[in-house]
Formats: C-alpha cells, structure tokens, sequence
C-alpha cells in the first residue's frame, strides 16, 4: 500500500471561513467539585479543553441537551467529565429512558454509553515526508470506544486530576418510534452521589431512513489479524467465525461493508458469510434484513486459462444467486512501473474476454495518464482534476487513499470520517474504500535487525512479537520502520477502524472515533439521497461544508448545522410542518 503524494502543503492547509480548532486550554482547575458539559459528534474533546457553554446540543443556562433525529437513526452526543485538581473514581453517567408527554417512551435498551480512551501521538500523520495531513497535530485525542455496561469492564470510570474525560453516548432510534418531543433527565454520579444533572430533549422528526445504504463502502480485512490479536490458533474456525461476526455485525451498525477477505469466493460469500449479503444475518436495530451493498472479489489465476475459469465461474454463481449488493472485481492495487502498468492490462484482456464487461474492474492507481480508460470501470486514488472529464466516458471513481476530504486518522478533527460521504455526494462518487479495518500490525513495513523484511509466515508464527500496542501506540502504518525507503507515509490510525478489546478484558472489537465519525456522514448522506428523491434542493448545503475536492468546513458546529438544516427540510417535505 503507498498512499499518492497530493497536493502541496499550501492548498491541504486551505481553511474556510469559520474555522475553529476548539483547542483552547482550560482554566485552571478549582479545589472544588467536576465541571460537567457536553457536545454533539463532530467535536475530539482533548484533555484540556475548556468547557463550553453552548453549543449545538448543548445550552448550560438550561442545563439542556438538545437532540433531532429521524427513525432507524442513530443520533448522539458526549458528555464531558472534568475532574479539579483531585482525581475522581467511581464515576458514571445515568441517562434513563426517555418519554413523550404523549406516554410514548424511548427505551434505556436503546441507550449506549462508551467511556473514550485517549492515545497520545508524538509524530502527526504525513501522506509522504514533504507533505503532512491537513489539521493533523500532536496531542492527545479520544480514540476507542469503551462500552459502559454491567460486567466488564463496568459502568464506573475514573477520571484524573485537572483532565477531562468524555462519554460518548448513542441513541437509536427505531423504525417504530412515534414522531414527537421525548424528554429525561440525566445524571452524572461520583462514588454512588450526584453531582450534576441536566435535561435531554429528543426530537424524533416525522421521517425514516432506508433501512439500505445508498453509498457504498469496501472496508477491507484479513481474518489472520483477528486470530493474532484474540490469540485464536489456525484451524479455530468456530472461534474466529464468532468474533468475526461481531465485527460484521458492529460495522452494519455503523452502515459499514466489513469485507473479510477470501480465497473462496463461491464457497465463504455463497456459504457462512451468505446472510451478509442477502441480509438474514441482520437481525436488530438498523440495516434489519438489508445486505450489504457491495462484493469486491479477486481474480486469482497466473494465466489467461485461470483468470478466465475463475471470472467466469464467479459471475455464473453471482447471477444464479441475484443478491442485492452491487459486485467488482479488484483488477489490481497501485501499479506503480512499467511492468505493473503491462500487467493490468493484460489481466484486464483476460477477464474481459471471459466476462465481458459484465463484472466491473476495480483498479487503484493515480497516475491515470499511464492507463487507456477502458482498462478498468471502477477506479480509485484518481486526482480530482482527472474525474470529470473521465466521468462523460461513464467511468466512476472510489474515494481510495487521495484525500479528497479529510483524513479518517486518529490525530485529524471529529468530523473527519464524517467529511467522507459528503465530499462522495459532492464528487459524485461510487464508493468509499479503506484498505484495512484492523491493521493491528505493520507487516507492510517490518523488517528485522538486517534490514530483511519479516515474512508472513514469521508473522503468522509468532504475531504477539510484532503486533502494534493498539492501546498506547497510534501510529499504525510507519514507513519510517523501513530501511530501504527515504519517501516515508505515517499515519496515525491508518488502516484502524476497529480496535481489539482484549486491552479491556472484552473478546469483541471496539469502535473507533473514527467510526463514529462516518457513520453520522453515512446517515447525513441518507439525508440527502431522500430530499434528493423527493425533488427537494441539497446542493446549496452541501457546499456549506464541502465546496469543492481537498476544501471542507473546518468548525463542527458548521457540519452540525447543516445536518439540521437537512432534517428540517425532510421533516417539512414529509408533512411534518415547520
């Protein structure tokens, strides 16, 4: 994986209008009791941020937070924790169900809670040593979502003296709520006694998002860095099928592809991974009985006589099956000489020979110019310059790698994922491609004392002398750890959607900000596809927050507010008046 080398540093840096970085240090603290406030999705609370009094969900003069959201969606908020020059243990926040003034309720069931932890970053995310990822910085930022439940690791936290420490808190919304205002009272305890409480006031508008997601997504992983990182042995299937689920079924929650990479296509996609793709495997909250929207499948072979034979048995089964999801065949990754460029032309004759142009290839490559169009339908990584002209041939592009909106890392801004599928609406994108969602270790780049690259089967032998410690060390992808190159690409968080909870004493994954992040920009998306269905204007908000490729609204309370703007117009549009 080598990530292209974009714009200059100038231009990454533009800023709009607006801009805010919310890094402002708290006063120091009193002797006194925690300060208590909170803040919507888009906003990394650092340790030392200084509360705010209002903002857009949260009025400390009412002592309110303020919510809107539609059915099937998940709308949240974080409550932030301050502690005075004395650490605070035994913490936790209590926020009970919700109810109408008509006696309808929002269940507590509905009602999650994560305590963010903090990871430190020492070195700020580049895309090569010249040119460094627009906002990103040193510092600390919240990082994985630890759930707040009974068990472990519990509902309490601590928090350390003179820091902050926020709670993320979802709510769902389900298909069946009833439209209205539901309002509760929320409290945050220390060792058991109260020492603030405010109220929540959720609007449920008078509309639903498609249980479908309307903008594809490819988040790639191998089931190897699951095994390594919840020590699962080869040939523990049964094991690894659970957590793989788990996985599968928190990144439909997120209306994320988690895409396990296979060898098999017809025999894992047609067998234990089917109800992915049909949807029966999607039993509660949202996405219920809808698939996932996109297969990206492999052409293995090293002749024409293979490649063709395994095409042409793929496309038989997948047209036998009629799934829902749209499928692509990944042609190849990043050709980057004369040979690569040979070869993916030559791969591309093959499967159009066997297949004609019935399954759509996939190729990530930014120098374009180096390719005919015809090689591939489906291309990422491609310049902004480049897209619209290629886009009359009937050419469609993936977001991959090419920093259109803002970087999905640990050390750039909250509403980073979230820039994603908007700057997808905005450019007219096919999908949106992340390489890995659990690269919990850097084989890319690790190499042993002789300068020697250590092999997969070294890896795979001995995982736990190489895994990256996902809990202290942000940095994931490290050129920097390879010898033999002077152009090095670090990335904070790069290839990390999910975490592993073994930190936590928990066999599941963990969510990251980071998917946070895309999923509130995969709901506002759903926002404008339905307004959009509905004839109604979107393009004048959208340019509020992406104007243009590479240039995005840089203060969260500007992406709030336009997804407000978005849901007014869908609630009027449905007859849910003003």
């Amino acid at each position: 994986m080598k990530f292209a080398s974009l714009l200059s540093i100038g231009l990454l840096c533009a800023a709009l209008p607006g801009f805010a970085r919310y890094s402002a240090a708290a006063p120091a603290p009193s002797s006194g009791g925690p300060s208590v406030w909170a803040c919507g999705e888009s906003l990394k609370v650092s340790p030392t941020l200084a509360p705010q009094a209002r903002n857009s969900v949260w009025d400390a003069s009412a002592g309110q937070v303020r919510l809107f959201a539609g059915r099937q969606e998940y709308v949240a908020f974080q409550v932030i924790v301050r502690a005075p020059q004395k650490a605070l243990s035994n913490v936790e926040v209590r926020i009970p169900a919700l109810r109408s003034a008509s006696g309808q309720e929002l269940a507590a069931s509905n009602i999650d809670l994560f305590w963010q932890h903090y990871m430190r970053v020492k070195a700020p995310s580049q895309f090569d040593n010249a040119t460094p990822v627009p906002e990103a910085a040193a510092g600390e930022y919240p990082v994985q979502m630890v759930p707040l439940r009974e068990g472990k690791p519990g509902v309490q936290f601590s928090v350390p003296a003179g820091r902050n420490q926020p709670v993320w808190v979802d709510l769902y919304v389900p298909e069946d709520q009833a439209p209205g205002d539901y309002t509760g009272q929320a409290q945050v305890l220390v060792g058991g006694q109260p020492v603030s409480t405010f109220d929540i006031q959720l609007t449920v508008w008078n509309f639903q998002l498609p249980r479908e997601t309307h903008y594809k997504t490819y988040v790639a992983n191998r089931a190897a860095r699951l095994r390594w990182a919840f020590g699962i042995p080869d040939g523990r299937t049964g094991d690894l099928y659970q957590i793989e689920d788990r996985f599968v079924q928190m990144a439909h929650q997120h209306r994320l592809n988690f895409h396990p990479y296979s060898e098999d296509v017809i025999q894992d996609w047609g067998g234990r991974y089917r109800g992915y793709l049909d949807g029966t495997a999607f039993k509660e909250r949202a996405g219920q009985g809808a698939g996932q929207n996109l297969l990206v499948v492999p052409a293995f072979g090293d002749s024409q006589s293979e490649v063709g034979a395994n095409v042409r048995d793929i496309m038989n089964w997948w047209k036998s099956e009629r799934f829902p999801a749209s499928l692509a065949c990944y042609l190849y990754d990043e050709p980057s000489e004369k040979a690569q460029y040979d070869e993916v032309r030559q791969r591309s004759k093959w499967i159009r020979s066997a297949v004609g142009d019935e399954l759509p290839l996939f190729l990530t490559c930014n120098k374009p110019q180096n390719l005919p169009a015809d090689v591939a339908d489906l291309w990422g990584e491609v310049p902004a310059s480049d897209i619209s002209k290629w886009k009359a041939r009937g050419t469609k592009f993936w977001a991959t790698n090419e920093g259109y909106a803002g970087g999905p890392y640990v050390d750039t801004p909250g509403y980073a994922g979230r820039s994603q599928a908007w700057m997808g609406w905005k450019m007219k994108l096919d999908a949106w491609q992340f390489w890995a969602s659990c690269y919990w270790l850097d084989d890319q780049n690790t190499f042993d004392s002789k300068g020697k690259k250590v092999s997969w089967a070294e890896l795979n032998a001995n995982p736990r002398k190489y895994l990256t410690d996902t809990w202290n060390n942000p940095l994931t992808f490290d050129q920097k750890r390879n010898p033999h190159t002077n152009d090095w690409i670090r990335l904070n968080g790069d290839g990390v959607l999910f975490y592993p909870g073994t930190p936590v004493g928990l066999r599941e994954p963990l969510a990251s900000f980071t998917m946070k992040s895309l999923r509130r920009g995969l709901q506002d998306y759903e926002y404008l596809w339905m307004l959009r269905q509905l004839g109604q204007r979107v393009d004048d908000v959208v340019d509020s927050v992406t104007p243009a490729p590479y240039k995005w609204a840089r203060d969260p309370e500007t992406w709030d507010r336009a997804r407000l703007e978005l849901g007014r117009r869908l609630h009027r549009a449905v007859g849910g008046g003003g």
